[in-house]
């Protein structure tokens, strides 16, 4: 897995892409990199962008990935996954999950649409 982290200043986000074969492991190991830059910069938003990684997770290995990996980000960061092969069904269960876990997650197929909710005042859910 090869990732790089980015901070965007018009917007205030980071910018973590995935290229290669991702695992929930690496990636928890790689965010611990990006959730310091965040709080470093007193940032809360993250996008994180997996849609060139050649492994897909699974729903039991999203799941790994959002209570491996969230509680380690500041309380109220906003989260937008973008992943060109989101599934409606998929990304369902892993907003809800994050959701309900107190986390601020979307995901998207759509680079474009996921920096638009996540520099915007929050208030668009679809």
């Amino acid at each position: 897995m090869h990732y790089t982290i980015r901070y965007v200043e018009p917007g205030e986000y980071a910018l973590f892409e995935i290229t290669g074969v991702a695992s929930p492991d690496k990636i928890k190991e790689d965010s611990a990199i990006l959730t310091e830059g965040l709080a470093a910069r007193g940032w809360k938003r993250a996008l994180v962008d997996y849609s060139e990684a050649t492994t897909r997770f699974s729903i039991s290995q999203s799941f790994a990935y959002i209570e491996t990996c969230f509680p380690d980000f500041p309380r109220g960061t906003r989260h937008a996954l973008v992943d060109r092969q989101a599934v409606s069904e998929d990304t369902d269960f892993i907003e809800i999950a994050a959701r309900n876990r107190g986390y601020i997650l979307k995901c998207f197929a759509d680079r474009d649409a996921a920096v638009k909710w996540l520099i915007g005042d929050g208030k668009e859910t679809d």
